[in-house]
């Protein structure tokens, strides 16, 4: 069991292959009101551009997942982000 409290930042990295960071849980994740989840670029420069028009990174992969990021940062020029949440996972897309 993983619990993301409030205060907390889940800091994941990405890059322009298509990579990120995952955290994997054998047991359930809870995300709790005021936890925040913070997008970096992976190395120095690396600013997604590249990405195809559509690019699905999996961040979380537990058993379940329940609660949502309060905040979602990233410094990138040219990515929106959109966090999903599924019973199973979150992603980045």
């Amino acid at each position: 069991m993983v619990d993301l409290e409030t205060g907390y930042s889940f800091e994941v990295e990405i890059n322009d292959a298509g990579n990120s960071d995952m955290l994997v849980a054998t047991g359930d994740v809870t995300i709790a009101a005021g936890a925040s989840l913070v997008i970096q670029p992976e190395s120095l420069g690396e600013d997604c551009s590249t990405n195809d028009w559509v690019m699905t990174y999996q961040l979380i992969a537990p058993n379940s997942v329940t609660g949502v990021f309060n905040a979602v940062t990233e410094s990138f020029a040219f990515m929106d982000v959109l966090t999903i949440y599924e019973r199973k996972a979150v992603f980045l897309a």
